[in-house]
């Protein structure tokens, strides 16, 4: 279970429950004791580091009985039950906060996202609101409010409240992105093409505005101007999709390029590459394969698909395909030294120095071929 923009602590997310923790009941605690409710608070997110939410949301609730003036308390139990998948009691728990506390931004913000997640838009709407007017500088939050009045189908309202964001945040692209978008949930395709054209200008390396843009020129059958988005994508200097660690969110991303133009070799040697970093080596080797021979890129895919047979065991479909590289005039040292190494693999040690002579034929000079020749000579000679 997702909840737009949830301000939930600690990293927990909501999921269903099947089995609900029950709402507070009378206490069994007589008095009210501030102090032990904080040690009962830090015992509860110890708890919940730990994993054990439903644990650390009866502490909580004992918590709430021994301090319950105390707003945050309240927040946090709210945080439990979302994290429970309990809704109303979230609800139920965050209202009494900001009763607690009626200047509690993250409270009202908690509430709004609450509230829109059951679809209670009227009351996002007056939660959104309230952060806004204790917190006017809250971009996050104008944009779950244009968000929550779309919803209404009062696109108008959404698309004042977006600009006025734009306005008072005039460095950020996170609201004319959303101004985009809104545009196309408008059908104001020019519209939504200008937006994201300057948002290009404004940051020129955004992933997600080369995929809208060219999904909008493709949308309007001006399929060589996507073209044209799509390779200013592949083409940046530093792009930003292969310098992210999350390699599977990469490969998805050069992914949807090629379901929309599958003739973008970049595109699929991206893939490749993505695939390969991210282990997936079959999946990976098959891309690789798919580049087709006139392609520019396709000496360096031979290189990948040698290095992904022998990953997956393949020595002499290894060896096939960097033979082919070399004989297609790719003559690096480092190529000859790996096919070497993969004929040594295979207990051909006299193949093996003959392919580091075919290499100092070309290279006579190299050190790591002269060196790794003593290697072979030293290997074969101990059979």
């Amino acid at each position: 279970m997702l909840l737009v923009g949830t301000a939930c602590s600690g990293g927990m997310k909501a999921h269903d429950s099947s089995s609900a923790v029950p709402l507070l009941g009378p206490s069994q605690v007589q008095g009210e004791d501030p102090v032990a409710a904080g040690a009962l608070y830090i015992e509860s997110r110890l708890l919940a580091l730990e994993g054990d939410v439903v644990g650390s949301l009866r502490l909580l609730q004992e918590a709430v009985r021994l301090d319950p003036h105390d707003p945050f308390l309240r927040y946090s139990l709210a945080e439990n039950y979302l994290a429970l998948g309990q809704l109303q009691p979230a609800i139920r728990a965050t209202e009494d906060a900001v009763i607690q506390d009626p200047e509690f931004v993250e409270a009202h913000f908690l509430l709004g996202n609450l509230f829109f997640h059951v679809e209670r838009n009227d009351k996002a709407i007056q939660s959104f609101l309230r952060v806004l007017e204790l917190d006017p500088e809250r971009e996050d939050v104008s944009l779950m409010l244009a968000i929550t009045h779309a919803r209404n189908d009062e696109y108008d309202r959404a698309v004042e409240i977006i600009k006025k964001s734009i306005k008072d945040h005039p460095e950020s692209t996170r609201s004319r992105f959303a101004l985009a978008r809104m545009y196309q949930k408008m059908d104001l395709v020019s519209l939504a093409i200008e937006t994201y054209q300057n948002l290009l200008k404004q940051n020129p390396e955004s992933e997600a505005v080369y995929f809208e843009l060219g999904g909008l020129y493709e949308e309007r059958g001006d399929l060589d101007r996507a073209e044209q988005i799509y390779r200013q994508f592949l083409a940046l200097d530093d792009n930003e999709v292969l310098e992210q660690e999350d390699w599977s969110a990469a490969a998805e991303s050069f992914d949807s390029i090629l379901q929309q133009r599958p003739d973008l070799d970049q595109a699929r040697f991206y893939l490749g590459i993505a695939l390969e970093r991210d282990q997936k080596f079959q999946g990976a080797l098959e891309v690789f394969s798919a580049l087709p021979e006139d392609s520019e890129l396709y000496p360096d895919a031979l290189a990948h698909q040698g290095y992904l047979h022998h990953r997956l065991g393949q020595t002499d479909q290894a060896i096939a395909a960097l033979e082919k590289l070399i004989a297609g005039g790719d003559d690096r040292a480092e190529l000859w030294i790996y096919l070497a190494s993969l004929y040594q693999d295979l207990g051909r040690f006299e193949v093996a120095l003959e392919t580091i002579d075919r290499g100092l034929r070309v290279s006579p000079q190299d050190v790591g071929l002269l060196y790794h020749r003593g290697l072979t000579l030293e290997s074969g000679q101990r059979r």
